[in-house]
């Protein structure tokens, strides 16, 4: 490992231990300790579950992205680059900073390969095929959304907002 990226990955284990330190700052770790603590276990258990697949689906989509592009990437690298993309998601209040930093890490990992130097993932290809991931999961839970409309509607009291989300009806009556 050469100095320099000792140095980088110092600097980002105290970046996240900064993080860590600013997020415990605003949070009463008692109240959050106590709130954990009192969770379900086996609810908590499923939630990390469905987390963890959502990821692997995601990944999966991902890669069949890439590879329409005519590049390729593994599960587990893909899966590694939607975590971390997942982690800055959380962290940068525009929600696109993982995207960008997952479609700038792949360019990067592609230009490393020896075996790329005639075809290359260039930044606009990786950000392109990341970008078509999101529309594809847009597009999902839009249709996932509309499906499910009909047996929720009965749960809303007042119908005026789902119809004017829908064009159908003025906001304001």
């Amino acid at each position: 490992m050469s100095r320099a990226e000792i140095v980088r990955n110092l600097l980002r284990a105290f970046a996240t231990l900064l993080v860590l330190g600013l997020i415990f700052t605003l949070v009463n770790p008692q109240a959050v300790w106590e709130t954990l603590r009192n969770a379900d276990p086996l609810l908590v258990g499923v939630a990390c579950a469905l987390f963890l697949a959502a990821c692997f689906i995601s990944a999966g989509v991902w890669i069949l992205m890439l590879r329409a592009v005519g590049c390729s990437t593994g599960v587990v690298n893909a899966c590694s680059l939607n975590l971390v993309g997942f982690f800055f998601n959380s962290l940068i209040p525009s929600g696109l900073g993982g995207d960008v930093w997952r479609a700038w890490a792949f360019a990067r990992q592609e230009e490393a390969r020896p075996e790329n130097r005639w075809r290359r993932a260039t930044l606009g290809m990786s950000l392109a095929t990341v970008l078509a991931e999101r529309w594809v999961a847009f597009v999902a839970l839009a249709t996932l959304t509309v499906l499910t409309l009909p047996f929720a509607l009965p749960m809303v009291e007042d119908l005026r907002l789902p119809l004017a989300m829908f064009g159908s009806v003025p906001a304001r009556a």
